[in-house]
């Protein structure tokens, strides 16, 4: 389900802007390793690959935050490493990569510290470091050692769930434990809560149904935010398992649900998770309604949302109208953040409406941008000498 990690990067904003940005060591993972090892330090991995759309949203929004990027920088030796290239491919087997990205935090022995899949946002991947980097952070082989002597303390069964779900352990056996102190109005009680969050994302479970049927009660116990944030998580989660499946009338049934549920942000999310329901059925007219929906419904959406909206119209139209408006958006978008992703759709959709020099100059500028980044410019870079030459 790799793919379907965009739509839910899509519902989280990453306002930041461009001031500074994690410095990326370049070398081997040996000679990473190696630095880890004479700096004392934990080396963060961004698990990315070159068609990830979530791993590109993290390199312009989250890497560039000015907070995100002094405190890993301080604290990390940090590695862009893209996981089909060069020691990519053993990484991926050595630390069980799934998905992309997945950032992992690793120390000089090359021991797995902890592991986390899918875009975050500043706020989130600052946390995320800042937990990392404590001193009394326990690696996964730490924790495990940890609760070999708590293995009857439930508060203990709870964290120890948590956290090795998080980073993908088999824990089946003692959620087999856990679970039955969990049912009914057992689930309100905290540390029921932490495995609910932790371990139960989608609608089918006992669980989640008792959650989406007592919502209420769960936001006077645990607060809106962390209330609503799981709500979300179900919603989109099951929704995106119906679009993996083409199970078209689970998809439509939970889509009714999502937005009578009253979750604040249903109407807003619904057209982007369309979007991803329907670039699977290969309906490019709903795909592109879709699109107009969402900025219709939000027409200050991120630099980012806005230039994939007006890719997939690029993509998915030859309609003038169409690619007009696609045009606007990538312009308002490139007004936001000039950056390399943004100025290659634009200079894209100005080669198809014919504007052959306009989109030569800002393909230029879009590489340039590329190199700087370190982002993979090379399809553009082939397209662009083939619009010189005509």
């Amino acid at each position: 389900m790799k793919k379907y990690l965009l739509t839910i990067s899509l519902l989280f904003g990453f306002w930041a802007h461009v001031q500074a940005q994690i410095a990326f060591e370049h070398g081997s993972w040996a000679e990473m390793l190696a630095l880890a090892r004479a700096q004392d330090k934990l080396i963060f991995v961004d698990a990315y690959t070159s068609w990830c759309g979530p791993c590109k949203v993290m390199a312009a929004k989250t890497f560039t935050d000015p907070e995100v990027a002094a405190f890993y920088n301080a604290h990390f030796i940090n590695a862009k490493i893209d996981m089909e290239k060069g020691d990519g491919p053993s990484l991926v087997e050595k630390y069980d990569v799934r998905a992309y990205p997945t950032l992992l935090f690793v120390d000089g022995s090359g021991e797995l510290v902890h592991k986390v899949e899918g875009a975050l946002n500043p706020a989130l991947f600052s946390a995320l470091g800042n937990a990392v980097a404590d001193p009394h952070f326990a690696s996964i082989e730490q924790a495990r050692a940890d609760f070999a002597d708590h293995q009857d303390d439930r508060h203990a069964q709870a964290q120890y769930i948590a956290r090795m779900t998080e980073t993908y352990q088999n824990v089946d056996t003692l959620l087999a434990r856990f679970r039955p102190s969990m049912a009914g109005a057992g689930l309100l009680d905290l540390d029921s809560w932490t495995v609910f969050k932790a371990c139960f994302p989608r609608i089918e479970s006992d669980e989640a149904r008792y959650f989406l049927a007592h919502h209420a009660a769960f936001v006077e116990r645990f607060g809106k935010l962390e209330a609503n944030q799981k709500l979300l998580e179900i919603y989109c989660s099951t929704l995106g398992n119906a679009t993996y499946r083409h199970d078209g009338a689970s998809y439509m049934a939970m889509r009714a649900d999502f937005l009578q549920s009253g979750h604040p942000e249903a109407e807003k999310v619904v057209p982007f998770l369309n979007i991803e329901w329907y670039l699977g059925a290969d309906d490019w007219a709903q795909v592109i309604a879709s699109a107009y929906r969402a900025v219709a419904i939000d027409p200050d959406l991120p630099p980012h949302v806005l230039s994939n909206l007006a890719e997939l119209l690029c993509k998915g139209s030859a309609q003038a109208h169409d690619l007009e408006t696609a045009l606007i958006w990538a312009q308002k978008a490139c007004a936001g953040e000039s950056n390399f992703s943004n100025l290659d759709v634009q200079a894209r959709l100005l080669y198809k409406l014919g504007r052959r020099n306009e989109a030569i100059a800002i393909a230029k500028q879009a590489i340039e941008q590329g190199k700087a980044a370190h982002e993979p410019y090379g399809g553009l870079e082939d397209d662009l000498q083939k619009w010189m030459q005509e």
